[in-house]
């Protein structure tokens, strides 16, 4: 397989998205120096576990990371997933996703958005 230059995913899973993903950090890192990756956007689902770890080895193998989170957003009748990256390091994100866990819904065992808050409002 031919290594794309300058490619950039904007949504990946980690071994830290329970059920989801399988990579753990070092093999996320390998595969984006391997592919010749400058940056890549790690986007576990309602959690920020892996980040120090996902940081430290993509930053080892010269790849720029991009921290998101990756919340359940309900959209009229379901729920979609909604990507939310962060810009800076204002903290804004984890005190997003520490939110959802505190207000979420007993029953529910994921974080969720809802539309309001997604917008700011």
């Amino acid at each position: 397989m031919a290594a794309i230059a300058n490619f950039v995913h904007l949504r990946v899973h980690s071994a830290f998205s329970l059920l989801e993903g399988a990579l753990q950090p070092d093999e996320i890192a390998e595969l984006c120096k391997a592919h010749r990756m400058p940056a890549v956007a790690i986007t576990d689902t309602n959690n920020l576990f892996g980040l120090m770890d996902l940081t430290e080895a993509l930053v080892k193998a010269g790849v720029q990371p991009i921290v998101g989170c990756q919340f359940e957003i309900p959209l009229e009748a379901e729920k979609r997933p909604g990507v939310v990256t962060a810009k800076g390091v204002s903290g804004t994100l984890a005190v997003l996703v520490q939110n959802e866990y505190c207000t979420s819904p007993p029953p529910s065992p994921r974080p969720h958005r809802n539309n309001g808050s997604v917008s700011g409002k």
